[in-house]
């Protein structure tokens, strides 16, 4: 990982410099946002080595104090394991079962669904990302997003995990091809980010974060301020499949079968896709009437404050997080930055 320095300069006029990684500790409390997907409710009490990863998002509720709760995965991982896992900021966890067709699909065919939980009053301790973290094309662009920006990824190690509680691991990668159509044989042509970071099953469905160091060059894009240097890039769909011929030790074809290996990119579906789907009218109308039936509840039974309740982590709040845990070299009493 490189690494970038910062010139500091005490009160009375010396200078000197810190060494910092551009990459900051990933803070523990984001990991309880990701959830595992299992084919059945047994499975996922069992904690089976099977199905994928997806994250809990809020979406903002007419009601003062209340936000929807959406899971968010890929539409080929919901197919096959629609049974949501989840670990609580108090370190439960908890399992909903749902069926493949209560899912909402990105009407485009983007391989993209979305499953509504509940209002946030009903999921006390369920810890999710608003929307306001999530990467838009105007801040793509703005930005000048691109090859070589660094990227982590918060998902499900099927072959090394605590069995009945989520415990995800992270990858860590580089753009290394901006947003195209990719073709996927099944889905068909999807818009996706290529990234260098080895995908494995089990991570599809997972969220996919950009860090921009406000100090490195955007070649042409605005420099981020350090409340902007974070954002959800995307859902990671997979990795991209090669087929290899199979060949003796002499380099020679043995036969007519092709071998898929992992090429260690994985495709990346932007964020903004996720909120054509939740912004959509289906999900938009879905709310509203959810939202009227809980103001005729409110009216007779007003909503009390509840600690145990666990807010969207906010633009702000996620790159206060970020901001806390970034390694920094121990800076002299008295220096200021420059």
């Amino acid at each position: 990982m490189v690494e970038w320095c910062r010139r500091e300069i005490t009160e009375d006029g010396h200078e000197f410099w810190l060494w910092e990684p551009p990459m900051p500790r990933i803070p523990d409390r984001h990991l309880d946002v990701v959830i595992y997907l299992f084919p059945t409710e047994k499975a996922a009490e069992k904690g089976s080595e099977e199905g994928g990863s997806g994250f809990l998002v809020t979406v903002p509720s007419a009601i003062q104090s209340v936000e929807h709760v959406y899971a968010v995965t890929n539409k080929h991982v919901k197919e096959v394991a629609s049974t949501i896992r989840f670990r609580t900021a108090d370190g439960k966890s908890v399992v909903r079962q749902s069926h493949r067709k209560e899912w909402m699909d990105h009407p485009d065919g983007t391989d993209v669904s979305a499953f509504y939980l509940g209002f946030s009053t009903q999921l006390p301790n369920a810890r999710a990302f608003s929307r306001e973290i999530f990467l838009t094309e105007a801040n793509c662009k703005k930005f000048n997003v691109g090859i070589g920006d660094e990227v982590y990824m918060i998902g499900r190690f099927l072959k090394y995990e605590r069995k009945r509680i989520n415990e995800p691991t992270l990858r860590f990668g580089n753009i290394v091809m901006n947003a195209t159509s990719i073709p996927d044989a099944g889905l068909g042509p999807q818009l996706s980010f290529l990234v260098e970071m080895r995908s494995l099953s089990g991570y599809s469905g997972s969220p996919v974060f950009l860090y921009m160091s406000p100090i490195h060059g955007r070649d042409g894009g605005e420099f981020p301020a350090p409340e902007e240097s974070g954002w959800l890039l995307g859902i990671n769909r997979g990795h991209i499949p090669y087929d290899e011929v199979v060949i003796d030790g002499k380099g020679k074809k043995v036969s007519d079968y092709h071998v898929e290996t992992n090429v260690g990119i994985a495709a990346v579906v932007p964020a903004w896709k996720i909120l054509e789907l939740l912004e959509g009218d289906v999900p938009t109308k879905q709310r509203k009437q959810k939202d009227t039936a809980l103001a005729k509840e409110v009216a007779k039974n007003p909503i009390k404050p509840d600690a145990a309740i666990v807010p969207g982590v906010t633009r702000e709040q996620f790159m206060k997080d970020l901001e806390t845990v970034v390694r920094r070299g121990r800076r002299p009493r008295g220096a200021k930055s420059k």
